[in-house]
């Protein structure tokens, strides 16, 4: 029996007070409404994480969209200084490439580069998207 029919039940039975068929058919009803108050309330948390996910999958996509390579680097748009690629390729972060004693070095992957340049643009003819 479904809450409709439960609600329907109670109100036919309305006119008798204390009736203890009413009383079980109020309990019925109480008891499905709660049930589909639960159930409504973990839809709810569903779609809040579900929405998260999408903002961050949102986020690492205009990231992407903002990375181009030249050479050997990463570069994102607007940033004057080179990543590394390794970083980005294996962990998507990017880290820039610092002045080191052996050269040009990632300070996450400690990777040494003996060339550097700084951000040629994303209009250069030797620049890709990422």
């Amino acid at each position: 029996m479904g809450l409709l029919d439960s609600i329907q039940s109670v109100s036919k039975l309305a006119t008798q007070i204390a009736n203890p068929e009413l009383l079980k058919q109020v309990a019925n009803a109480n008891e499905q409404a709660v049930e589909l108050s639960q159930a409504n309330l973990q839809l709810q948390m569903k779609i809040v994480e579900l929405e998260n996910q999408i903002r961050v999958l949102q986020a690492k996509k205009d990231l992407t969209n903002s990375l181009f390579r030249n050479g050997d680097f990463v570069f994102r748009d607007g940033d004057p200084n080179a990543c590394c690629p390794r970083c980005w390729d294996v962990e998507q972060k990017l880290i820039h490439i610092l002045m080191g004693k052996d050269g040009f070095q990632c300070p996450n992957c400690k990777t040494v580069y003996m060339t550097y340049m700084g951000n040629p643009g994303r209009d250069n003819q030797f620049s890709v998207p990422v």
